[in-house]
């Protein structure tokens, strides 16, 4: 089976792209570190496990007093937890399902100007991966305090590739779909990501999940708009660097059927400008049935950040 993302090969070339065509913030104050961050490619089978090596590097100006940063696992990859995080490294959302994607942080010490500092990220691909390709994560970085010279380049996509699909899966199969879009937003306009979700068939008998795992530098809570029916918070931290999770208990779909959730979000100050990425997927959420095809079930939810330039 390809990999799952309808549009992944043009996202990944888009993306890859992305951080260095951006537009950022306002050029900080004279001295600001300049940090970068480079993802390695990784793969390796279902059920198997596999390192990814994060590259931070502070390009120029002095050294970054510390550095931060927050590395979302691709959906269908779980942390490897039979083997410690790298030092200064914590999981902030540990969650044993395939679909719901798990967070590390880490933070590092001083970089100097010109230094720079590999992790390696221990990941397991879960054996219900039934698909070969790539698996897209998302991670981002900045300095512990202060402004970063050029925010455009603190974000990447790490991609995993599966090399070796997992097993046929047994019960009774089901083939469910969702997509999403790209809203654009800003300090003072908050937006919506419209999930569309729907089911090839046959009927579910049981209830169908969606996890939603917002861009980085924006917030699911807002007074004004609550979360969705059946959607609740799984990781709720107002931390621009560490990603919020949603997760959406729903009813069963019968066949053909298609319905939609309208995920508030809202900007947290400081946000760089241009596009940030998140991760969705949906999946069947009872142990009798499983998914016939994983293509179309994540998706890459995003924002563009049109937030105007303040004056030099």
């Amino acid at each position: 089976m390809p990999f799952p993302f309808r549009n992944a090969a043009c996202l990944a070339a888009l993306l890859t792209a992305a951080p260095a065509a951006g537009a950022g913030r306002a050029a900080p104050p004279d001295g600001a570190p300049s940090l970068n961050l480079v993802a390695s490619a990784a793969k390796t089978a279902a059920g198997h496990a596999t390192v990814q090596r994060l590259t931070v590097a502070n390009a120029g100006g002095p050294a970054a007093r510390g550095v931060r940063f927050s590395y979302v696992t691709p959906i269908y990859v779980n942390i490897d937890h039979t083997v410690p995080l790298p030092d200064g490294c914590r999981t902030v959302l540990s969650d044993p399902s395939s679909y719901v994607p798990e967070i590390v942080t880490c933070d590092l010490p001083a970089l100097g100007a010109g230094a720079e500092e590999n992790v390696d990220i221990p990941l397991a691909v879960t054996i219900t991966a039934c698909f070969t390709g790539p698996a897209l994560g998302a991670v981002t970085v900045e300095p512990s305090t202060g402004a970063d010279g050029d925010p455009t380049d603190n974000w990447v996509i790490p991609t995993l590739q599966i090399t070796e699909p997992g097993p046929e899966p047994g019960g009774r199969k089901v083939d469910l779909w969702h997509t999403s879009d790209v809203p654009a937003i800003s300090e003072t306009r908050p937006a919506t990501v419209d999930l569309d979700y729907g089911n090839k068939g046959p009927a579910t008998l049981g209830r169908v999940r969606i996890v939603f795992v917002a861009p980085f530098s924006t917030t699911t809570s807002d007074p004004d708009r609550p979360l969705p029916p059946g959607c609740a918070p799984l990781l709720a931290t107002g931390d621009p660097l560490v990603p919020e999770a949603v997760s959406c208990d729903l009813p069963p779909l019968a066949e053909g059927e298609e319905r939609h959730l309208r995920m508030p979000l809202r900007l947290l100050p400081g946000a760089a400008r241009g596009f940030r990425y998140g991760l969705s997927v949906i999946a069947p959420d009872n142990v009798h049935e499983t998914e016939a095809d994983q293509i179309d079930n994540p998706s890459g939810p995003g924002i563009l950040n049109i937030q105007p330039r303040p004056a030099c």
